[in-house]
């Protein structure tokens, strides 16, 4: 991971930050074609309020720009901005995720928006890269999947789908898989509920697979260690 990191000492109007010092990030390895440029207001631990993204195509002087409310990001120990370049092993600290998440080819964009998922957990806006244009355009179904669950999904790139998680406590919690194909939109493949009961004697599991088209319930016990 490489992470160029400039202090600003003004900030763009347009940031909706005013008068105050701003950190820049270059992160050129975050996309293949794409150099990546940070501005958000930190200090020596973390980031938080509004944040700009600058998207620039290597060896060419067109760029983009992506904007969120808040990237709220604890920064590493070194000082470096989180990021990761694989949505199937990244971790809630990540600002940024890069990785294909309608499985077209391209490398789309997850871009932390605060922490409204459950528990706190951070929620992204996901942008989907055009391969004509090679602009990045929200995508309103994916960041719903990302903002309305346990945060970001995880990308199973051996099924080519999606996989959300939910949970309430310890008694009950859901794991969803979808796809998400170019030009299409999202389908749930299959879904798994597991409802506890109270005494942790017995669960009841409710599964969905779209090849049914339908919902089944069936009771399990529980092991001795109180666990389904």
């Amino acid at each position: 991971m490489c992470v160029i990191r400039k202090l600003v000492i003004a900030l763009a109007s347009s940031l909706a930050i005013d008068s105050v010092q701003a950190e820049t990030f270059t992160i050129p390895d975050l996309l293949k074609d794409f150099t990546v440029t940070v501005t958000a207001t930190c200090d020596a631990w973390e980031c938080e309020g509004p944040a700009r993204i600058r998207l620039t195509a290597k060896g060419k002087k067109a760029s983009q720009i992506l904007r969120t409310p808040d990237i709220a990001s604890q920064l590493s120990k070194t000082g470096d901005f989180p990021y990761s370049t694989d949505a199937s092993s990244h971790q809630d600290e990540s600002a940024i995720v890069a990785d294909d998440f309608n499985f077209d080819g391209f490398t789309d964009i997850a871009l932390r928006n605060k922490r409204n998922a459950a528990y706190g957990l951070s929620s992204y806006d996901i942008y989907l890269q055009n391969p004509r244009s090679r602009q990045f355009s929200k995508s309103e179904e994916l960041t719903e999947l990302a903002t309305g669950k346990m945060g970001l999904f995880y990308v199973d790139k051996a099924s080519k789908s999606l996989i959300a998680y939910e949970r309430s406590g310890y008694t009950w919690w859901q794991t969803s898989r979808y796809r998400s194909g170019p030009g299409k939109n999202l389908i749930l493949l299959s879904s798994e509920e597991v409802d506890v009961s109270h005494d942790g004697n017995y669960a009841r599991v409710t599964t969905y697979s779209q090849s049914s088209r339908k919902w089944e319930t069936r009771t399990v016990s529980c092991p001795s260690d109180g666990y389904c």
